[in-house]
């Protein structure tokens, strides 16, 4: 009987003791060195967002922003009998993604070897070219103005701007830079 009383009470010590230890390396990396933020946080950041989605002053009309490249949309929802419809304001990409700009240098190779007139290695295409226009995720935002159809696109990284107007009326709509 005193064994099994003994028994009883060494059980819940023994399963409420147990601790877990982390990687040493993981632990010096992630808590002690200042600013080191843990891998699988940033697959749970909210902050990155390839695409996003802008409010108009009309119920039905949003903005789509592609943040890497600045490509936009307007995005129209259907209510009823209504048409849902996403179109193009400028499929123009101000940055590259990684695979744009390995495309473009392709291209630029492929343009460079056939073209016989230059056969000066000074003007090869390099990929140091095209890299410093590769695009980041969050690099381009929109800014709504006081005008309803217009808002301002922000290159954060550079400070390019941009005039934005989208209209149901294709004919005004509008994606210019402002210099």
């Amino acid at each position: 009987m005193k064994k099994l009383i003994i028994l009883l009470l060494f059980i819940p010590l023994v399963s409420f003791g147990q601790q877990t230890f982390e990687d040493p390396e993981f632990i010096e990396t992630t808590l002690e060195t200042p600013g080191a933020v843990p891998e699988f946080s940033l697959l749970q950041s909210e902050d990155i967002e390839r695409y996003r989605i802008y409010s108009t002053t009309n119920n039905y009309i949003s903005l789509l922003l592609d943040t890497q490249t600045g490509k936009l949309w307007m995005v129209q929802i259907a209510v009823g009998d209504g048409v849902a419809m996403k179109t193009v304001l400028s499929d123009v990409s101000w940055s590259y993604t990684l695979k744009e700009a390995k495309e473009a240098l392709k291209s630029s190779l492929d343009f460079w070897e056939s073209d016989t007139a230059e056969d000066n290695e000074a003007f090869k295409p390099k990929w140091e070219d095209f890299k410093d226009d590769i695009g980041v995720i969050g690099q381009y935002k929109l800014y709504q103005t006081k005008k309803m159809y217009n808002f301002i696109m922000v290159d954060v990284i550079n400070g390019s701007t941009w005039q934005v107007q989208w209209s149901i009326d294709k004919d005004k709509r509008l994606v210019q830079v402002i210099y």
